[in-house]
């Protein structure tokens, strides 16, 4: 089986353009807050985006960004690590190219 960090790094790209996908061009910091949220015994994942510049302002999760995020927690589960919560940011640079950061509770 490949280690978390194997599968991550994948991921984690997948889920980044998949939140500069769905979000408006003129947002350059970006949050996406994911919550497992229990449903008669099976973790369903919560998603939150929004422009952190203006926190009234948010964006609708597409299908790729649903598929990566459950692929990701999956991913935490099968290693016995799964996390309640995770918060990306995601910045967008002048140049155009984005970096990200990525925070877990337990």
């Amino acid at each position: 089986m490949p280690s978390l960090q194997e599968l991550q790094g994948p991921i984690d790209a997948r889920i980044v353009e998949a939140v500069l996908a769905v979000a408006p061009e003129s947002w350059t910091r970006i949050a996406l807050k994911l919550e497992t949220v229990a449903d008669g015994g099976r973790a369903n994942l919560a998603h939150e985006l929004w422009n952190l510049a203006d926190e009234k302002q948010s964006a609708t999760p597409d299908d790729e960004l649903y598929a990566a995020t459950r692929e990701l927690y999956q991913a935490y589960v099968q290693h016995g690590t799964p996390w309640k919560v995770a918060l990306y940011v995601v910045t967008v640079d002048d140049d155009g190219g984005a970096r990200f950061q990525a925070r877990y509770s337990y």
